[in-house]
């Protein structure tokens, strides 16, 4: 799905998106700003996805409510995809590779169902990478702990979050995560 394909085109109440398996990718801003957006699904329950990557603020302030289901087979989540929004619950797919920053912030997130994040290659613990700092260097010559950063803002303003299980081998959180 093209960037900015339906950014701001929905009107009316709880537009309910299909969106098909057979999609790879959704663009920059696709679904943005659309307040009627109330839910979406990934394909048929039983059907192989191959949506693979869901572009910065794909879904950014769309109305979804209630739980999301990411498809597994997904492998990347863009800055700010699911921001502004009032998801309550969702689960990370276990083929989740990338995470980036703001994924989740101002939601009304209440439980995060996670994955086993074998397959993780990059959790950025700062959307901007200031490549002088120390932990920058640090994250360039042991590529490895970059896989188990939590990135800035990825849940901020989700005053509902109570509790969080992280997956093994976490050392870093970036600022403002659970602001």
């Amino acid at each position: 799905i093209a960037d900015n394909a339906f950014s701001d085109k929905f009107t009316g109440k709880d537009v309910k998106l299909e969106i098909s398996e057979n999609i790879q990718e959704i663009g920059k801003f696709a679904f943005a700003s659309n307040s009627a957006i109330t839910s979406v699904t990934f394909g048929a329950p039983d059907a192989e996805k191959k949506l693979k990557r869901i572009n910065e603020k794909a879904f950014y302030n769309s109305g979804l409510k209630g739980k999301l289901e990411l498809p597994e087979g997904l492998e990347e989540l863009g800055n700010h995809s699911f921001q502004y929004n009032h998801i309550d619950k969702f689960k990370i797919p276990n083929s989740i590779k990338i995470l980036r920053g703001d994924i989740f912030a101002n939601n009304d997130i209440e439980k995060i169902e996670k994955g086993d994040f074998g397959t993780l290659e990059n959790l950025p613990l700062y959307t901007g990478v200031d490549t002088t700092s120390a932990g920058a260097q640090r994250r360039k010559n042991q590529p490895n702990l970059a896989a188990r950063m939590i990135a800035c803002g990825m849940f901020a303003d989700n005053t509902k979050l109570t509790s969080v299980e992280f997956p093994d081998g976490i050392w870093a959180i970036g600022e403002d995560a659970f602001k």
